[in-house]
């Protein structure tokens, strides 16, 4: 799954990216949260931090909206039961959780930007291994696939959030991810233009969106486990421990026998 990822773009970067005023830019109530009033740049972004999202309104324009990351289905009793990751296979159900997902794929599609995520691998001894992880294309803008949710307690109070869609992995995510081979559904710039299209309005149709990136279209390398801890946000997070990767090694002793 992913549970955290980086956006080194301040908010008036990615208003311009997506030709946004800042001034229509949309915030969730915070509270308390310690990165409530945060728009700078993020290094180790983790579940129920406050994230920024793309999304169209009600007129068809894109917006903004700085959400909780998080998905609180709307009968849900109560806020403490949500989803930081949605599973793409279950888009296609029509019982169940994945109602609940055709809804959202039908009402309420976003984008999350990002610039690189974080996965751990399993290695054959010690503590697992974290990695971090981009498009090898740099120059281009990727967001992850999402949905939000809007759930209001009896009180009225309204908490909106969103999470991302998860998929199969690749050659080089089912390496790195290697107990549960799974990675995030990102779109390139094309592809964010057709999910946030007001013409898609069916959730089989954007469902086909859900789809892992080709080998050889991410780059990945280790950094140092100060990550572990949610609270350490700076550049140093993402600092190479490590070469680079785009494809699994040939050689591999640390995680080869993990599973024979």
């Amino acid at each position: 799954m992913c549970a955290r990822f980086t956006i080194t773009l301040d908010l008036e970067d990615i208003a311009d990216l997506y030709g946004v005023s800042v001034t229509d830019i949309r915030h969730t109530p915070a509270g308390t949260h310690p990165y409530a009033h945060r728009t700078d740049a993020r290094h180790n972004i983790g579940p129920r931090d406050l994230i920024t999202i793309v999304q169209r309104n009600h007129h068809h324009q894109t917006q903004l909206n700085r959400v909780w990351w998080d998905f609180t289905p709307t009968r849900q009793p109560r806020p403490d039961r949500t989803w930081h990751n949605a599973v793409s296979e279950k888009a296609r159900d029509t019982q169940g959780v994945g109602r609940i997902y055709r809804s959202a794929l039908r009402h309420s599609r976003c984008l999350i930007p990002f610039q690189g995520f974080y996965e751990w691998q399993r290695q054959l001894t010690g503590p697992k291994q974290p990695w971090c992880i981009r498009p090898t294309n740099h120059a281009r803008h990727h967001a992850f696939a999402g949905i939000t949710s809007r759930w209001t307690d009896r009180q009225g109070n309204t908490i909106e959030g969103a999470t991302l869609f998860t998929t199969r992995a690749n050659s080089l995510m089912s390496w790195i991810h290697n107990e549960k081979p799974r990675m995030p559904v990102i779109l390139d710039p094309d592809r964010q233009a057709q999910w946030l299209s007001p013409d898609l309005d069916d959730p089989d149709t954007a469902a086909e969106l859900l789809q892992p990136l080709p080998d050889h279209t991410l780059e990945a390398w280790p950094v140092a486990r100060r990550l572990n801890n949610p609270r350490t946000d700076h550049a140093a997070c993402a600092t190479p421990t490590g070469d680079t990767l785009n494809q699994p090694p040939t050689d591999d002793t640390a995680t080869r026998t993990l599973f024979d």
